[in-house]
């Protein structure tokens, strides 16, 4: 769940330059990414200058939740429709899915698409991508319709394990 940061009873105004955070007045900002991360910020709110934000006072001073809560990508629009993807597609183990849901959605799209992008090519003696690996299957072996569809839904590693099999 997203967090906001507001400056403090006593503050008038806070810029910081590492994270180009700049409040004034009742402004409230989402505690993220660079803001997060600057020390400055950590320092504001140790001592007071910055003070943590509920999510109606972020609305309430013009944030809006929408631009947090959906992004558009090939994968999916929301947390569930990206999670459900990357738990479809890349088999993850609970620990790795549990992580997953952590991450906010432009870090769920940024790690869906570098996982995608790795996913398509491997390396082995079959082949490096899934039509090679496929056309291998049937050019080799006597394969029923059924075993084919089955074959074609493997994740990459999969195809290249069974193949292996295969071949001993």
């Amino acid at each position: 769940m997203a967090q906001y940061i507001k400056l403090g009873q006593k503050a008038e105004s806070f810029y910081d330059p590492f994270s180009k955070l700049s409040l004034v007045g009742k402004q409230v900002a989402e505690f993220s990414g660079k803001v997060a991360n600057s020390n400055r910020v950590k320092l504001g709110l140790s001592g007071g200058h910055l003070s943590y934000a509920s999510e109606a006072e972020f609305l309430a001073a013009g944030g809006k939740l929408l631009d947090l809560l959906t992004v558009e990508s090939k994968f999916g629009t929301n947390a569930v429709e990206l999670t459900t993807y990357y738990s479809n597609n890349f088999k993850p183990t609970a620990s790795e899915l549990k992580k997953f849901k952590k991450l906010k959605l432009l870090d769920m799209v940024n790690e869906l698409t570098e996982l995608d992008e790795e996913s398509k090519t491997i390396e082995s003696k079959f082949g490096k991508n899934a039509e090679e690996l496929i056309k291998y299957y049937e050019d080799t072996y006597d394969v029923k319709p059924s075993d084919l569809v089955a074959f074609k839904k493997l994740t990459l590693q999969e195809m290249v394990d069974e193949l292996t099999k295969l071949e001993e």
